[in-house]
């Protein structure tokens, strides 16, 4: 093919065309950027955020017919993302504006943002959460029953999210609480449930059963919080590796 530019514009003209190629189609292109990946494909990662990144290296290779390397692929979703949700640390950030919200369009709801100093800068330590309708929904009409636990959460900064469920009428599982610390341990612990018991109103412990799995520092922390009146007020099942709290009759229920 040869083209001359066009004078005045910025346009060019085809002079001569040779249409028939011997050459083989070349499948890796420099000119495919990771920032241009991930300026075509915004919108696919908006509708489908989750979307993995073989799925989305064969979308590429199959669209445009280049070839790119999956850590490629990686890089151009993970700058999408960023883009799209904002970095973990301007999430955290916006933690106060979220828990301000919650208390104007939710009445009734406890949100608590624990912050530390680390080196002269006020870091994010724990966070807590108990809807003010949840509230509501567990004293009205949701079995005496609580069931806690805690897991790890994923992400560049980790954690542990220690939660509080319910079983409705249905019985089927009733959220309550749910709080995110930077480790699990007697100390936070003590203070979910100390949260938990104030959210709940729970004045007369031994109408309550707690269920866990014996979490690290958990059964401490229950000691102190929900002081048991008697040795036997506590049974585990080491098979399951479940532990109920007082009383066991409400099971029967």
């Amino acid at each position: 093919m040869h083209a001359i530019k066009v004078r005045g514009e910025e346009t060019f003209q085809i002079n001569l065309l040779c249409n028939h190629h011997s050459c083989p189609q070349i499948f890796v292109v420099k000119n495919v950027k990771t920032n241009w990946i991930k300026d075509k494909y915004l919108q696919k990662f908006k509708s489908d955020p989750k979307r993995c990144v073989k799925g989305f290296r064969l979308d590429i290779i199959n669209d445009l017919r280049v070839n790119v390397s999956r850590h490629q692929a990686y890089r151009a979703k993970k700058t999408a993302l960023k883009e799209i949700e904002g970095s973990p640390e301007w999430q955290y950030a916006r933690l106060w504006d979220y828990a301000d919200e919650v208390r104007k369009t939710n009445p009734g709801s406890t949100v608590l943002v624990g912050t530390e100093q680390i080196e002269g800068e006020e870091r994010f330590n724990r966070f807590y959460m108990c809807f003010g309708a949840l509230k509501a929904g567990f004293r009205a009409g949701c079995r005496p029953i609580i069931g806690v636990d805690g897991c790890h959460l994923k992400g560049p900064h980790g954690g542990i999210l220690l939660t509080a469920v319910g079983v409705d009428p249905n019985n089927n599982l009733f959220p309550i609480a749910y709080a995110v610390v930077s480790k699990e341990c007697r100390e936070t612990w003590e203070w979910f449930l100390i949260l938990l018991k104030h959210d709940l109103d729970i004045v007369r412990q031994d109408e309550y059963t707690f269920m866990s799995d014996k979490q690290k520092g958990l059964i401490q922390a229950f000691e102190e919080v929900f002081p048991a009146k008697k040795s036997d007020d506590c049974q585990q099942f080491s098979g399951l590796g479940v532990t109920l709290v007082r009383p066991l009759s409400v099971i029967c229920c």
